[in-house]
């Protein structure tokens, strides 16, 4: 048998389960990520790489804190840890610039500059972190560097000579602001002596302002190269440049730097949008064979200082140093961090497979042929089609048959899934699809069907209750709610948002402050405690919100604010209609901000939208955001985001001229009221290329001003320690409508379909008919299934245990569900070569596998395959959040995300087995990160 490189490759048993598993390792090169590496505002980004993770610094806060943050991957710091490490205000400071973290003689530092409220006044200074090992953890009081010069200092840097000494670089105003350079004593301590290394005498030094700044050491074949940049930091032209030197020369001496050629290396790309290039660093890949330039750039050229955000491209070598390309723009991809092939040993137990670069002979235990036939057969089976299942299932059985071969016949102690048909609570009755309405218990007011309401109810999602627009949440609804809640709970928290739990109930008097308890009339929903005591089931939180604030002396320092949460809240709806689209009571995700001024809340209102685009784009259902009115709530801006559908209650227009989009609410009263087929003028370019369409309200965002915070009197002390009142905002989603509205806009011929990131289960695995023939072979495998699916996929896989059921029925059952995928252990089971069936429910494409064909020839298997991965990774969390308890073994070894399958079966094992040692060492060389698994 060849291995992939063409060399022999000799297995003394189970040699095609070991073949799919060695062919499985190669899965992931190729894959690609996209710029930025950060949505969010991230300018002048450091990374460094230490203890097999990479930490990025930033300052944030509005210019007053340091973030440090960590991700698993350099090709994205969505949803990485992060810590606020240091507060400027601590020390009486502001303008926190440029933070640069290092590892220098085993400790953590950050270097960075301060000023005083005068820009001229910034200065050098550096924290040490108190734990050597964690830089997201506490930090001591910030040192001033270079106290002998009282100049104007920042953007610095720490040089690791070939010489073996250290030195400190950072930009100065000389001639122009230029680069110095002067030995460091220890890491916080610099010579008296310095020199200035570059000055900004080219005219591509001067676009703008005479700059050049922000220097950066890296490392090759015995040189050191510095990276600079050029120009206005506030310019689109910012650019970058580079010097170099012998590592054997004194840096001291400007004549021993060779200064580059006479122009940028690195500038703006128009033909792909990425401009204001420049204030880099650098790191490696995993296994330091590639060389990665971590820069800020923005996709405009207006406002360039506050769009900046991190992104990331790939330096070559050539034999006269680094080779830089072109800034790649949102759309452009690029490929992920790859090295060559260099697995080293992959322990388990006391076996061993040692593949090398796949030309090492590789060998295998012998296993006993009851545990080689079974495994064998399973391997061979549903998972040869689904290639991250296809490893799993590889290693699982051959670890299994490893460690156990000895020991057990049968692992009895294997946990029967939690996930079945049967158990499922799913009351279902039929409601026709082709009445108009249903009358509630109770009700006189008809409700109207829509197609989500009639299927939700028809397939056990939900049940009305006697009180008209009012539902029990059944438990598919609810699994499907949290995986939505979930996208939401971490969005969010890359923008700083913080999760609260508000009460329902709110004292009348509090609408009163505000004056809203007479705007809004009969649509609140009141009651009256035994006190005769006016309370509100409330609709929204602001008042109360802004109650919570009350009279504390808040400082400017701890602003901005984003808190929120996800309740129930009410509305009395005089017609309640359409199930979830429109009832009393419904579960809203309201977002409240607050500010220092208008501009910083704007700041934070792009934010918050940029967010919102975010979420939708995860949840994969087309939606249309539109400028809307502000309503009951107030305000001086106002988006709202639509499901576009036929039952819509809301009237959009989308300008094909400038493509503007609005709701035509935001038209004049006697506008607003024209016919249908009169088309609505743009408001914005006054064009009539203009297209009417009918939206479901799912989202919607206001900047508030003070329209509350004056009302409550929510006021902080700025700089100067006068009172100022806070700007407020306000984001809600819908989720209860937003799960029945992509229901209603995804359905089909009377079925359910849902996004990917919102199906309540992805696979269904349709073990026989009871009595049936292939009962016998068929189900000991199926139930075998489920066991692995339920340590690989908690959660996402249900076993349809209805054997009382025709495999046809069962099916039907499920395209009615919308779970996307089955796994049918049919007629095929008793071939001589077992035969699988796998059906796209959606679709209805349908292939038989078995152990000779090969997951290439899947139609559909790519899709499938990216989201099993999602699944058994991330499951729409962090890396920190999957298998908790074997996480830090994991990041630790810098596994590529597949190798996290590996891991957990190898934990699994020794958590059942005290007995039993396993080990897995690193093979990062050949599986560097995916990008983009969750969030992508």
């Amino acid at each position: 048998m060849e291995c992939a490189h063409g060399d022999i490759c000799t297995v003394d048993t189970y040699d095609k389960s070991l073949n799919f598993l060695l062919l499985s390792l190669s899965f992931g090169q190729g894959r690609q990520f996209r710029n930025p590496i950060l949505d969010t505002y991230s300018p002048d980004p450091a990374v460094l790489r230490f203890n097999g993770s990479y930490f990025m610094s930033l300052s944030s806060g509005n210019d007053r804190t340091i973030t440090v943050l960590r991700s698993p991957i350099l090709t994205d710091f969505r949803n990485a840890d992060r810590e606020v490490v240091f507060d400027a205000g601590s020390v009486g400071l502001k303008g926190l610039w440029a933070p640069e973290i290092h590892e220098v003689e085993g400790n953590i530092y950050i270097y960075f500059c301060l000023d005083d409220g005068d820009e001229a006044q910034h200065r050098i200074y550096v924290i040490k972190a108190d734990d050597p090992n964690n830089p997201l953890g506490s930090y001591g009081a910030p040192i001033r560097m270079v106290p002998h010069l009282e100049d104007f200092a920042i953007d610095a840097t720490v040089m690791k000579h070939g010489n073996g000494r250290m030195y400190l670089l950072w930009a100065g105003i000389k001639t122009g602001t230029s680069i110095l350079i002067s030995p460091l004593i220890d890491p916080v301590t610099v010579e008296s002596s310095y020199v200035i290394l570059r000055s900004p005498t080219a005219e591509w030094e001067q676009i703008g302002t005479p700059t050049v700044e922000g220097p950066f050491c890296f490392y090759n074949n015995s040189m050191t190269y510095l990276a600079f940049s050029v120009g206005s930091t506030w310019g689109p032209d910012y650019s970058m440049g580079l010097m170099s030197i012998p590592s054997n020369k004194d840096p001291m001496v400007p004549s021993n730097w060779w200064y580059g050629i006479n122009g940028p290396i690195f500038s703006r790309n128009d033909d792909e949008g990425v401009y204001t290039t420049g204030h880099a660093t650098f790191a490696l890949s995993p296994d330091g064979t590639e060389t990665w330039m971590i820069y800020h750039a923005t996709n405009t050229t207006e406002d360039v200082i506050n769009h900046r955000n991190a992104r990331l491209e790939k330096i070559d070598w050539d034999e006269s140093g680094p080779v830089f390309p072109r800034p790649h723009g949102y759309n452009s991809s690029m490929a992920l961090l790859l090295s060559p092939c260099n697995l080293q040993s992959i322990w388990i137990s006391n076996s061993v497979i040692t593949p090398g670069c796949f030309n090492k002979t590789c060998k295998v235990a012998a296993l006993s042929p009851e545990v080689r036939n079974r495994s064998f057969l399973l391997v061979s089976s549903a998972f040869t089609y689904v290639q991250a299942l296809w490893i799993a299932l590889n290693v699982i059985e051959w670890a299994l048959a490893v460690v156990f071969s000895q020991c057990f016949q049968s692992p009895q102690w294997l946990v029967r899934s939690s996930h079945s048909m049967s158990s499922l609570f799913r009351p279902v009755y039929g409601i026709s699809a082709k009445s108009k309405n249903m009358k509630s218990k109770n009700s006189e007011n008809p409700e109207l069907l829509s197609n989500s309401q009639t299927l939700m109810i028809e397939n056990g999602l939900m049940r009305p209750s006697s009180t008209s627009g009012s539902f029990t949440l059944l438990p598919v609804t609810m699994k499907s709610m949290k995986k939505l809640v979930d996208i939401i709970d971490q969005v969010l928290s890359q923008y700083s948002c913080q999760k609260i739990q508000m009460p329902t109930i709110t004292a009348a008097g509090l609408w009163k402050t505000s004056g809203r308890l007479d705007e809004c009339g009969k649509e609140i929903m009141t009651v009256t405690d035994r006190h005769s005591k006016k309370l509100i089931l409330s609709p929204t939180h602001e008042e109360a919100m802004c109650e919570i604030l009350g009279d504390y002396p808040w400082s400017y320092r701890n602003l901005p604010m984003r808190l929120y949460q996800i309740t129930s809240k009410f509305r009395d709806e005089m017609k309640p209609r359409f199930g979830l689209l429109r009832t009393r009571e419904f579960i809203m995700k309201d977002l409240y901000s607050f500010d220092v001024d208008e501009n910083a809340a704007l700041e934070t209102y792009e934010a918050i939208n940029e967010a919102y685009k975010r979420i939708f784009d995860l949840i994969g259902v087309e939606y249309l955001k539109v400028e809307g009115t502000t309503g009951m709530i107030g305000g001086s801006l106002s988006h709202e985001y639509h499901l576009l559908a036929n039952i819509g209650e809301d009237k959009l227009v989308t300008c094909n001229a400038c493509n503007f989009a609005f709701n035509v609410e935001i038209l004049n009263a006697v506008e607003s009221s024209q016919e249908d087929s009169k088309s609505h003028d743009c408001p914005k370019c006054k064009s009539t290329n203009t297209k009417k369409h009918l939206g479901i309200e799912v989202g919607h965002t206001f900047l508030l001003g003070t329209k509350y915070t004056k009302s409550f009197k929510n006021v902080y002390l700025n700089a100067e320690g006068k009172s100022e009142l806070m700007r407020m905002g306000c984001y809600g989603i819908g989720v209860t409508r937003l799960l029945a509205g992509v229901i209603e806009v995804l359905c089909v011929d009377n079925q359910i379909r849902w996004p990917a990131a919102l199906a309540p289960y992805q696979i269904a695995i349709i073990p026989p008919k009871s009595g049936s023939k292939e009962e016998p072979i068929g189900k000991p495998l199926a139930e075998d299934l489920v066991r692995y699916s339920d340590v690989l996929f908690p959660n996402d896989v249900i076993l349809d245990d209805r054997t009382e059921l025709t495999i046809g029925k069962r099916l039907m059952d499920l395209k009615k569900l919308g779970i996307p995928y089955a796994i049918v252990f049919g007629k095929g089971v008793t071939e001589s070569i077992p035969l699988i069936e796998v059906l796209n429910v959606n679709t209805g494409d349908l292939q038989k596998i078995s152990a000779t064909q090969s997951s290439q020839e899947c139609p559909f298997v790519e899709e499938l395959l990216q989201y099993l991965i999602d699944v058994a990774v991330m499951s729409f969390k962090t890396p920190l959040e999957v298998h908790q308890e074997i996480t830090d073994y994991v990041i630790e070894r810098e596994f590529h995300p597949q190798f996290y399958i590996v891991i957990v079966i190898a934990a699994w094992i020794d958590e059942v087995s005290a007995e039993v040692q396993t080990e897995v060492v690193p093979v990062c060389s050949v599986f560097q990160h995916l990008v983009h698994i969750t969030y992508r």
